[in-house]
């Protein structure tokens, strides 16, 4: 307790940056999804191509190196700016193409004569995707969405790769100064456990709402 006491200003300093760094990536990384699964499924093929290859591209590069590769490039070609943008930058491109991938599979699930009636009665593209797609498709995918949320909070972790002061370069600070790993971690541990499980529970409650709409 004692230890948790002594070091409680740096911990609680580290889980709010991790805090606003994964509200920050969750919302950047949603809207950048959205665009990304509403222009794969245009009829406009060179762009329905290119977003195609922006999720298979970034789905398969590892996270890490996303953010190393911007970190220590950017500055190089004149682009500077606190790491933490650089983290936001890097896990908004890594997670957006996962979320996207996410959003078309929900895409799939909305029943083809719902899209055809849009179409038949002369509504727009844009106001279909809206209005009857994109509703429908949130609620079958709001699960894979949510895991999506929980990986984007537990992977903010990476960005102390960096120096970002987020909880674990706090724990890990904390570890070398004590020589005490076990126990700046673990706290830190329960700090992520407090981020990810009550996110968890929101959603299946509203998952539960959802089912008896």
């Amino acid at each position: 307790m004692d230890f948790l006491v002594e070091h409680s200003h740096e911990y609680l300093a580290g889980f709010g940056l991790t805090i606003v760094l994964a509200i920050t990536v969750i919302a950047s990384a949603s809207i950048v999804a959205l665009l990304v699964a509403f222009a794969r499924a245009s009829p406009i093929t060179p762009l329905r191509v290119s977003c195609n290859g922006y999720v298979k591209t970034f789905r398969n590069i590892p996270e890490l190196a996303i953010l190393l590769i911007l970190a220590s490039g950017a500055p190089k070609v004149g682009f500077i700016t606190s790491y933490f943008w650089f983290a936001v930058v890097a896990f908004t491109l890594y997670h957006s193409a996962f979320i996207a991938e996410i959003l078309r599979s929900g895409f799939r699930s909305v029943p083809r004569g719902q899209i055809e009636a849009s179409r038949a009665l002369g509504v727009r593209y844009t106001r279909t995707l809206t209005s009857i797609v994109l509703p429908v498709t949130l609620r079958t995918t709001l699960p894979a969405l949510t895991n999506q949320a929980i990986a984007i909070v537990k992977g903010t972790a990476l960005a102390s790769a960096v120096g970002v002061s987020d909880l674990t370069h706090v724990a890990d600070t904390i570890a070398v100064t004590e020589s005490e790993p076990f126990i700046a971690f673990g706290i830190a541990a329960v700090a992520y456990l407090l981020l990810t499980i009550p996110l968890g529970i929101l959603v299946r409650r509203q998952e539960h709402r959802l089912e008896h709409v």
